[in-house]
């Protein structure tokens, strides 16, 4: 068997019968020691002889006067044995007369680092007409599956206008005359037309079968209203609007790092099969092994500790907790208002406390609250490392959000009215339906991070999940850190207590084509009677037989 590369046009790169490739393949949890990567698939660069043809293939790289010194090819297949392996793009590193150095790359992601969130397709403006704007934005917080965005009310009392979306509750409709009326996007239907970009087939296997967790939503400040006509240039709603203006301005791949990085997900794509997919790190740690690879072994594992393996699962941030943080395993919960006034000497630090109505942030010492308004700092998670996920939670305050910022869009001055741009933070936040939330009586849009119900009822009683006015469930999870229902008792806790327990080892395996081409970074591997997975694979040699050497790198899950 022989390696090849069929490029574009169907015809073979020009390499002898001994050309030879080594290839890695990588998981995107394991990439580096922040995870920060999302690393493809890669050759290693190989040397080729540049014969007459190949220079032609390659677009004459040897020649001063080329177009390009450096080739860059895409779509190329790279077979053994006459079997497509995976589609990559070809570039040639370096050229002399004689000679080039040539890597192919396989990274569906590649294309997200530079595509930015409000550059994508969202498939045009969404139409208000013939509804006023009252009754549509109505129509999306009483029946939010049937929208990809919702104007639920957030409030914001560090502006001068009421919030964002206010809602009137004596006549359970929205007030817009003095508020800013933003849109916020639906966090399912943006990763669909992020990986859209791709190409590549996309499954959602975090948020897919929970409606809770599909009304998950992306924050912006940008009020709706737009100047049409310069006679009489004030701001005013108008007949469409487009999704575009009301996502933050970051690119793709920096999107997905801070949501893979709050919620403990996993990016996972075969190259082979060009399928990519996210699916929550816990639920990967429950499936049965899917491969057994003990007949392939061909040596005893090499048991080691490298520096670089992560202890936790993060991405660099540029803001570090502070080092008097405890880890989170040393960190006191404190769940009820009781036990909360009862302790008052808390040792120094950070400290997330969740009661059953309400959500307090101490410094220090337990009297030093901060009105209720919590920033989603993160905590220690191990020994010697940081939590920073990059994704802001923007808190509840009683029934609403607070979030210190004003909104973007035009301001009166004077008589004229002038546009403003406002920074505001990466964030997620929780729709819950429409519900009694405040009054006793009236329903109102519940934008609520907290799985507990704010305002009315009884210490303990949670958010309900409403559709049409129809209670559908309970809120079960929750944006805080800490506590039954957050982010790391929910998402993170089994992934980072693997990752500290695991051992980490290397073994080689002769394995058959057919294997490589149906493994997934997702899937777990047993090798004798240990489950491991495998943080990457090195394909070192090409055998007889429609066999590989392969270099695993594993980490066993106990």
């Amino acid at each position: 068997m022989r390696w090849a590369i069929e490029l574009p046009s169907g015809e073979f790169l020009d390499t002898p019968d001994n050309f030879s490739l080594s290839f890695e393949l990588n998981n995107q949890v394991f990439s580096t020691s922040d995870t920060s990567g999302l690393s493809g698939s890669f050759t290693f660069p190989v040397d080729v002889v540049l014969t007459k043809r190949m220079k032609t293939q390659l677009g004459f790289p040897n020649r001063v006067d080329s177009a390009s010194r450096v080739s860059t090819i895409e779509n190329c297949w790279v077979l053994a044995g006459g079997v497509r392996l995976f589609l990559g793009t070809l570039k040639v590193i370096e050229s002399g007369q004689r000679s080039a150095k040539i890597s192919i790359i396989s990274n569906p992601v590649a294309s997200l680092k530079d595509t930015r969130l409000p550059e994508l397709d969202l498939e045009g403006n969404r139409n208000v007409a013939p509804a006023t704007w009252p009754n549509y934005m109505k129509q999306t917080v009483d029946s939010p599956e049937d929208y990809d965005h919702i104007f639920m009310p957030v409030y914001n009392d560090q502006d001068g206008q009421p919030g964002f979306n206010d809602w009137d509750v004596i006549l359970e409709e929205f007030a817009i005359t003095t508020c800013t009326v933003t849109p916020f996007v639906r966090l399912d239907y943006l990763l669909t037309r992020i990986f859209r970009v791709t190409g590549w087939q996309f499954s959602n296997q975090f948020q897919s079968g929970s409606l809770e967790l599909g009304r998950l939503y992306v924050f912006n400040n940008v009020d709706s209203k737009v100047v049409t006509d310069n006679a009489t240039p004030i701001p005013e709603l108008p007949d469409s609007f487009s999704l575009n203006q009301h996502l933050p301005d970051i690119t793709c791949a920096e999107f997905l790092k801070k949501l893979m990085a709050q919620w403990g997900l996993g990016l996972f794509y075969n190259v082979f099969t060009r399928q990519i997919a996210i699916i929550p790190l816990k639920t990967i740690l429950t499936k049965a092994a899917r491969h057994n690879w003990t007949a392939y072994a061909i040596n005893d594992e090499l048991i080691a500790d490298p520096a670089d393996v992560p202890g936790y699962y993060n991405y660099d941030q540029a803001t570090r907790i502070p080092a008097e943080a405890p880890a989170v395993e040393d960190v006191q919960l404190i769940r009820t208002v009781t036990e909360f006034n009862d302790l008052s000497p808390l040792a120094a630090g950070y400290y997330y406390i969740e009661t059953n109505s309400v959500l307090h942030y101490t410094k220090g010492n337990v009297n030093d609250i901060v009105n209720y308004r919590l920033v989603h700092r993160g905590i220690r998670v191990g020994s010697g490392s940081d939590y920073q996920a990059g994704m802001d939670a923007i808190w509840d305050q009683i029934e609403a959000h607070a979030w210190a910022g004003e909104f973007t869009g035009y301001v009166a001055e004077g008589a004229e009215y002038k546009f403003q741009k406002n920074d505001y933070p990466v964030a997620l936040m929780f729709y819950r339906g429409l519900q009694d939330v405040i009054s006793g009586g009236n329903r109102s849009p519940l934008c609520g991070n907290s799985v507990w119900l704010d305002g009315i009822g009884t210490p303990g009683d949670k958010a309900k999940l409403t559709t049409g006015g129809v209670e559908v469930g309970e809120a079960q999870y929750s944006l805080n850190w800490h506590g039954q229902y957050g982010l790391y008792e929910q998402w993170h806790k089994k992934w980072s207590e693997m990752l500290r327990i695991g051992k980490h080892c290397t073994q080689t395996f002769i394995l058959p084509l057919s294997i490589i081409t149906d493994f997934s970074f997702s899937d777990k591997v047993r090798v004798g009677e240990m489950d491991f997975f495998i943080k990457r694979l090195r394909i070192k040699k090409l055998l007889s037989k429609g066999r590989v050497e392969v270099e695993a790198s594993l980490i066993t899950v106990i």
